[in-house]
């Protein structure tokens, strides 16, 4: 696994499925045509896969924002979903 992922150019879609309000990300240069659905949180945490964030960085960032830690193995699920997609650059 990468220490500082870095998300692909997606584009992040709003999308309610059962009254669950989630974010649909898909592939913005049609490479993958995968799509990965997101809650909003685990949004949040994909969005600061950006190439400078490593994962302690980012757990630390949800744990500022939202006043409660993370698991590191929930921001490796979202990261693992996101690179089963394609949506990891390399």
């Amino acid at each position: 696994m990468n220490d500082k992922p870095k998300l692909r150019p997606i584009k992040a879609i709003p999308f309610s499925s059962g009254g669950e309000r989630l974010v649909c990300l898909r592939d913005g240069s049609g490479a993958s045509k995968k799509t990965v659905l997101l809650p909003p949180r685990a949004f949040m945490i994909a969005a600061l896969f950006d190439g400078e964030h490593t994962l302690d960085e980012i757990r630390a960032e949800y744990a500022a924002r939202f006043g409660e830690p993370i698991l590191a193995e929930t921001v490796q699920d979202v990261l693992r979903q996101l690179e089963e997609a394609r949506l990891i650059e390399d």
